[in-house]
């Protein structure tokens, strides 16, 4: 019996296996840099008489413009100055449902370039943007031959397994080559931008008459700029520009902004090339804290009432860092053998669970290695988080043009732990709220205080595996397929950040409060400081009763002679009026002295309250 094929499972594997259209765009994106191109423009057009050719990476033939005169609507363009395609090329590689042209297409030799598609069908995502699809390529290997264009009818190629799309061919005398992705609506599909822009929110009245009035949404802003890992000191390969109507949109964002994070942990394990002769490969681990941790921990210790007089200037807890940075660097770094980690996590005793023994466990690790990590740590809760950011400002960790409107805004969309393959970013692991690393359901288990809260973090993991040899993401984009490899690999994650991290975050607070004590910086009460001010207390209330007593009989006698009809009794008013400054003075300084006894108990009080908070 024959397997057959309904022409409707294009549809599948692009609109409804590719579940977001911010993945669609990111598809077509790694296809370009697989195709070798180093530059990459998206065009949003809202008809063709908005096209303005001098924004083109390439010149447009008037024939290529032609095929378009029918077309109304809104468009959308990507393109690039990749190594494009002929006739023979595009069939095999973009029409070709599955196919491994890009596997072929690279050298054997060359295992150190990452490869970002290699199932084929990352292409039929571009049916989420819009009904009709033409491409136009030329390829580079005939760069002086001709343009090849194809026109995609996605409701026709999903109906009819014979369906053969429309094919133009015209000549080109040009050296260069490009792949340009016409996407065009129809009146019953138009093209939708609400899906990647918004409007601004910056008051138009205050807008450049050439300004751009539309942004690009918070989410399609995260997808773009971590398609390659923005984490690197190199900037990415792919210069990448968006542009609405011919006006550039800013298609960047600060990663600057790291530079507010009060922690930044960080991992290693390394390749061995000896590992085959038995030598055990190794996890660096390690935590930088900033001087806001510091401060922030001061303030937790002794609490809002007491931190006001007690708390110092940023530069005071940068210099306290600095004091004691050999202490720090000792406890908040560590090397563990990978057969110690192995162990810990009871490997040997699971191994028909996890489908793994140490050896295998390790082999796998090792074909994948260097594994690294980082993890920025930031507390978004606004106290806190104005705190870090005066602070950072004062010791100029941070540059005058951000502001903690723009640090709040790009953590709400940036947070999480992204995964990358050799700084190119694999499925979607690590979105807004992906808890792909069990952070979130380790703090449910207890002892939260030390736990990452994945609200409050942003990194990455990076494994070495250019040609997806070994790590692969399924289908959809939402996750990577299950094998030897990709278990070892959770194993080893799991074990650092939910373990090990754990321990590092513990060693860091302990030691800021050790230190804090050690510099005289938290107050403390004895038994003794509060029975002396309770006795103090006590006698200060009885001078400052018997003071009262004199006023009292002062004003009595006062009342008794106020109608003033005899010379006795105006010499009594003269009397008691010249004497009443020394008998008030003892009784406003008796007040004074237990105002600031109670101010004093009031403050005993408070330290005794945050010290039980802290126990």
């Amino acid at each position: 019996m024959k397997v057959t094929y309904n022409p409707r499972i294009i549809k599948q594997l692009g609109t409804e296996l590719i579940t977001s259209d911010s993945i669609a765009l990111s598809e077509l994106i790694k296809n370009s840099y697989d195709a070798k191109a180093k530059n990459i423009r998206i065009h949003f057009l809202d008809s063709l008489s908005e096209l303005k050719p001098g924004k083109l990476l390439h010149p447009i033939s008037n024939s290529v413009l032609g095929l378009f005169s029918n077309f109304k609507n809104k468009l959308i363009i990507i393109e690039d100055d990749g190594l494009g395609m002929d006739a023979k090329t595009l069939q095999k590689g973009f029409f070709e449902i599955g196919t491994n042209i890009k596997h072929d297409n690279v050298n054997t030799n060359d295992d150190a370039t990452p490869i970002l598609g290699n199932k084929g069908i990352g292409r039929l995502s571009a049916q989420r943007l819009s009904p009709i699809l033409f491409v136009e390529t030329k390829a580079r290997e005939k760069a002086k031959s001709s343009v090849t264009v194809v026109k995609i009818d996605w409701e026709k190629l999903n109906t009819s397994m014979n369906h053969n799309a429309d094919e133009w061919t015209f000549n080109d005398k040009s050296n260069y080559s490009y792949t340009r992705l016409w996407f065009w609506g129809n009146d019953t599909k138009p093209v939708d931008f609400s899906i990647f822009m918004e409007e601004s929110e910056s008051n138009p009245a205050e807008k450049l008459p050439d300004s751009e009035n539309f942004k690009l949404k918070e989410d399609v802003l995260s997808t773009l700029n971590f398609i390659y890992s923005p984490f690197e000191k190199k900037h990415s390969l792919l210069n990448l520009k968006v542009f609405h109507n011919n006006k550039p949109m800013d298609s960047s964002i600060n990663i600057d902004n790291l530079f507010i994070a009060e922690a930044i942990h960080s991992f290693k394990l390394k390749r061995d090339p000896d590992f085959e002769a038995g030598k055990d490969l190794m996890i660096e681990l390690g935590l930088e804290i900033k001087p806001w941790f510091l401060q922030r921990i001061h303030n937790g210790m002794i609490g809002d009432r007491l931190y006001q007089d007690w708390k110092r200037e940023p530069s005071f807890y940068a210099k306290l860092l600095k004091k004691y940075a050999v202490r720090f660097a000792t406890s908040l770094n560590d090397k563990i053998p990978a057969t110690v980690f192995i162990n810990q996590k009871g490997i040997i005793r699971r191994k028909k669970n996890a489908g793994l023994d140490v050896d295998s466990n390790l082999s796998c690790l090792n074909d994948i290695a260097d594994i690294e990590g980082r993890v920025y740590s930031f507390k978004r809760n606004p106290k806190l988080l104005q705190m870090a950011y005066d602070s950072a400002k004062a010791e100029k960790a941070i540059s005058k043009n951000i502001n903690i409107e723009n640090i709040k805004n790009f953590l709400d969309v940036n947070n999480g732990i992204k995964l990358y393959r050799n700084n190119f970013r694999i499925a979607s692991l690590g979105n807004k709220d992906s808890d792909w690393l069990k952070l979130q359901q380790k703090r449910t288990t207890g002892q939260q205080f030390y736990r990452f809260e994945l609200g409050n973090v942003l990194g990455f993991v990076r494994v070495n595996d250019p040609r997806q040899k070994y790590i692969s993401e399924t289908s959809s984009r939402e996750d990577i397929q299950d094998n030897p490899h990709t278990r070892a690999i959770h194993l080893l994650l799991d074990y650092i950040f939910n373990d090990r991290f754990y321990e590092l975050n513990k060693n860091a607070v302990e030691i800021c409060k050790d230190i804090l004590d050690e510099e005289n910086l938290i107050p403390h009460n004895t038994q003794k400081q509060i029975l002396e001010e309770a006795k103090k207390a006590k006698e200060l209330l009885a001078h400052t009763q018997n003071s009262f007593n004199a006023i009292l009989q002062t004003f009595n006698t006062l009342k008794e002679n106020i109608s003033l009809d005899t010379p006795d009794k105006v010499d009594t008013v003269k009397r008691i009026v010249r004497s009443i400054d020394s008998i008030t003075k003892p009784f406003t300084d008796g007040m004074n002295n237990t105002y600031s006894s109670l101010r004093a108990t009031e403050q005993i009080l408070a330290i005794a309250h945050e010290e039980k908070k802290t126990n």
